[in-house]
């Protein structure tokens, strides 16, 4: 049974009308009521809805069984949808509670507000999030609940395996949406966050953000103007999210650019000696590793050429930092003690999972290029001529890796008009012939649209002289360019 917020349903088999507002005319109701339609009651009960006048917030939706919609289901977060998008299409596209919106054409800004995840009560209908900028979540938000990375397995060590990372065996990129009922503060910068529904996965905390997602009537990036999201810090960000009930119109850029894993650290002092050949080599002898979906790997501490998952091997001695990696895999840096570049994410059920791209691996002077974020929406329409980037970020000198692609994850119903998908690898920085980063790996791209394709742009990057980063993952209604 779904819950519904300040409104009244009527439910016909496998969908729902909810007006949310307080119901009094007409029907002289006041709190929520569930009243059980035949399917060929539906339509008429939605015509005298709309006529109870213009009190409300969003006006009618249609909904289906769940204001939940699990990325962790094999369709990929689709949950319900086959019935949700098949009237209005509000729940699959969002209410459009947050208005029209159109961003400056001189400016920057996120949309986006992101909570670490404290704790998840035991049936999954309530969760506490660290408020830890005083931002607040209102009741009837959306709010999206992903978990960015996991704990590294101990056996056998995933460092220096470069076998392709099976979607399926992770834990990390799981995601869903949920809806939020009221909210409470439960102690000192902690929110308490009650959900119209129980949630279907299951989140270790520790590892996974929450994120307000914006329900926009319409949404339009004019030429200029520049959607962006909060970097990655090790904890939230790296991720732009948004459902557009209307049009999306995009003639300027939105983009989580080299917003993903982190590179690895430009080292200070590297020292061309030492055990020129180990996986595991400590400071000043191996340079920093770049950051994957393995949490607790990254940092002054974490070096040498071993990759750890998608996140690209440092350098020992002499040599080029390994690429970063996301649907295609990374390059090996060049030179005899090169870093190991990062394991490819395969695309075994990678519709369900949104992965930040692999950070690379360190140089002997330069650091590691970050990975691409991710980009998530849903729109009923889209048009313009601008971009979607999740672009992995280029090596630095000397002989650093680059960064990989990240993800772009998008519904569409109507495509008018594609602007541009990008989801390339960074390149890798070439200092010498026996000092060259490796390129990233390219990212993923799989969009969904009822009518319409759309290209997208998911190579490898250039190794200049070393291993360039293998291609990436172009899935649906995407294809490569």
């Amino acid at each position: 049974m779904m819950r519904g917020v300040g409104g009244l349903r009527l439910r016909g088999p496998g969908r729902g009308v909810i007006v949310r507002c307080p119901i009094v005319a007409a029907l002289s109701i006041t709190a929520l009521a569930t009243v059980t339609l035949p399917t060929t009651a539906l339509a008429i009960t939605a015509l005298a809805i709309t006529s109870l006048g213009t009190g409300c917030r969003s006006g009618l939706e249609v909904v289906g069984d769940s204001d939940s919609d699990s990325g962790t289901e094999a369709d990929g977060g689709q949950t319900g949808d086959a019935g949700n998008g098949a009237i209005l299409g509000v729940t699959k596209f969002g209410s459009g509670r947050d208005g029209d919106f159109v961003q400056p054409a001189s400016g920057m800004v996120p949309v986006n507000d992101y909570f670490v995840l404290q704790s998840l009560n035991a049936d999954g209908t309530a969760l506490e999030v660290i408020d830890k900028d005083a931002r607040n979540v209102e009741a009837s938000d959306l709010v999206m609940i992903w978990q960015t990375q996991q704990a590294a397995p101990t056996d056998p060590s995933p460092l220096g395996a470069q076998t392709t990372l099976m979607a399926n065996d992770l834990s990390a990129g799981a995601w869903e949406l949920a809806r939020v009922v009221s909210t409470s503060e439960s102690a000192p910068g902690i929110r308490s966050l009650e959900l119209a529904e129980p949630i279907e996965g299951s989140y270790d905390a520790e590892h996974t953000q929450v994120i307000r997602v914006p329900e926009f009537r319409s949404l339009t990036v004019p030429n200029g103007g520049r959607i962006i999201t909060q970097p990655w810090d090790g904890q939230t960000g790296g991720i732009v999210a948004f459902l557009v009930a209307g049009e999306l119109r995009v003639d300027g850029d939105i983009s989580a650019n080299t917003q993903g894993f982190r590179g690895g650290a430009a080292p200070s002092n590297h020292t061309e000696s030492g055990d020129c050949t180990a996986l595991d080599a400590p400071p000043p002898e191996g340079t920093p590793r770049g950051e994957g979906i393995f949490a607790d790997a990254y940092g002054p501490t974490h070096t040498g050429r071993g990759n750890m998952a998608h996140g690209g091997g440092g350098v020992n001695c002499r040599g080029g930092g390994g690429g970063g990696s996301n649907g295609g895999s990374g390059g090996n840096g060049g030179g005899s003690n090169a870093g190991l570049g990062g394991a490819q994410l395969s695309e075994q059920d990678t519709a369900a999972r949104i992965f930040l791209g692999g950070g690379a691996g360190a140089g002997t002077r330069g650091g590691g290029g970050a990975g691409g974020g991710a980009l998530f929406f849903r729109a009923d329409t889209l048009l313009g001529n601008g971009t979607l980037r999740v672009l992995g970020d280029n090596g630095k000198p000397d002989a650093a890796g680059g960064g990989g692609g990240g993800t772009i994850r998008g519904v569409i119903g109507t495509v008018t008009s594609c602007p541009t998908f990008l989801a390339r690898g960074g390149e890798g920085h070439s200092a010498s012939s026996d000092r060259r980063g490796g390129g990233g790996g390219g990212g993923l791209v799989h969009l969904e649209s009822d009518e319409g394709r759309c290209a997208a742009a998911i190579e490898g990057g250039s190794g200049n002289g070393a291993d360039s980063g293998s291609d990436g993952v172009a899935l649906g209604a995407a294809f490569t360019l």
